[in-house]
């Protein structure tokens, strides 16, 4: 799917995934550039601190946020197994 740029459109397709996230009872998590943060924050999208993140394979300059969750302690993520 394509969005045309800085016309509103990014931001109908974050909050109709919003919606569909609060409606099936899920949480959301994504992981951005520093760039983009403020944008998913304005979203309704809340940042986890840094510290509280940890990858299995360590990489600069990505941030991680979560929607429709409750205050998150610690989050470790190990890539996926093929």
């Amino acid at each position: 799917m394509c969005c045309p740029s800085r016309n509103g459109g990014g931001k109908l397709l974050v909050l109709g995934v919003n919606d569909f996230i609060k409606e099936s009872g899920l949480r959301g998590l994504l992981l951005c550039k520093e760039s983009v943060i403020g944008f998913y924050k304005i979203c309704n999208w809340k940042e986890i601190p840094s510290d509280r993140v940890h990858f299995k394979t360590p990489y600069e300059g990505v941030f991680t946020l979560v929607y429709n969750c409750e205050e998150i302690e610690w989050l470790e993520y190990a890539d996926r197994n093929f």
